[in-house]
């Protein structure tokens, strides 16, 4: 989407033109955001929005590739200095973060584009991936959210739409550790997204690494079930079930399937985070065990499926 001049910018999202008035340079061909004082980034499009800002593809006219560029309007003090210790975090699963900076009226990150769909586009019932493709899937997130764990970082919301799997298929973690940047999400004066967040987390305990495998547990159902773990009416209901309730048992799934998967669920998603596995490298441990049978149960799956067919065409050609 690209806009003409700062008119046009405008009428499309006024409820955050006020942070980019000092920014946008007018009559120019596309947004020109001018966050670290020069004309280095040529914003183009929008990738995503939220309450507090927007998330932009730009191109770097100094290292010559395309970066996302999140920008909020919401200058936080902690920003700059959480940002630069994630920016450190250099791993095949996290999404790198050039800069950053913050300011009283806003903030931005410089973060590595990535060319790829959300986790949230294969969490639909009609476009879910096969089970052994999610197994892998949550494996490398697990090394990915590992990694960062050994390096002192939380990530605090992970959730479908904040990975992104890559057009080499390799998932991508983004938004590690930004949440104190941008929330928007919630009606509290907590961090993530309610759906996703632990029960310790609602309670206003800080999130620890057990708040993140708990999310992944989170991550990992709705991958498998089409269906969030826990989804109510409003958020307030959903915070009672993420306290109160255990996620509904797998349904979508053959009952050997239901038997591997739902004591992985059980054990992230436990209320008490002594329960829970330890550390993501235990959750992807068990389901790399989980992958030689599930490549069986497919092999089955398909050809009892296409012996299905062919049965149906006979029959319908009266052979």
């Amino acid at each position: 989407m690209t806009y003409a001049n700062g008119n046009d910018f405008e009428e499309h999202n006024r409820t955050v033109f006020d942070l980019f008035k000092k920014m946008v340079v007018k009559n120019s061909d596309d947004i020109c955001l001018n966050p670290t004082g020069d004309d280095r980034y040529k914003f183009n499009r929008i990738l995503g929005r939220g309450a507090t800002g927007l998330v932009y593809k730009a191109w770097d006219k100094v290292e010559k590739r395309h970066v996302a560029v999140k920008v909020s309007n919401k200058g936080v003090d902690r920003f700059v200095s959480e940002t630069k210790l994630v920016g450190k975090l250099t791993h095949d699963n996290i999404v790198s973060i050039y800069d950053s900076n913050s300011g009283p009226e806003f903030s931005y990150i410089i973060m590595e584009y990535i060319e790829g769909d959300t986790l949230d586009v294969f969490c639909d019932i009609k476009n879910l991936l096969s089970l052994t493709r999610v197994s892998e899937v949550m494996i490398d997130i697990c090394k990915g959210i590992h990694f960062a764990h050994d390096n002192g970082v939380i990530h605090r919301d992970i959730k479908p739409s904040n990975i992104i799997l890559n057009k080499q298929g390799i998932p991508k973690i983004t938004d590690l550790g930004l949440s104190l940047m941008i929330n928007g999400t919630q009606p509290m004066g907590f961090w993530g997204t309610p759906s996703y967040m632990s029960p310790e987390q609602l309670k206003g305990f800080a999130a620890t690494k057990a708040s993140d495998i708990f999310s992944l547990g989170c991550v990992l159902y709705e991958l498998i079930e089409g269906r969030k773990a826990f989804e109510g009416e409003n958020p307030y209901t959903t915070l009672y079930k993420v306290i109160n309730e255990k996620p509904a048992p797998l349904s979508t799934q053959s009952l050997p399937v239901q038997a591997i998967f739902q004591p992985i669920i059980k054990k992230a998603t436990a209320k008490n985070v002594e329960e829970r596995y330890e550390s993501c490298r235990e959750l992807a441990y068990d389901l790399s065990k989980a992958l030689p049978h599930l490549s069986r149960f497919e092999k089955v799956y398909k050809k009892t499926f296409l012996g299905t067919i062919k049965d149906c065409i006979r029959e319908g050609l009266n052979i």
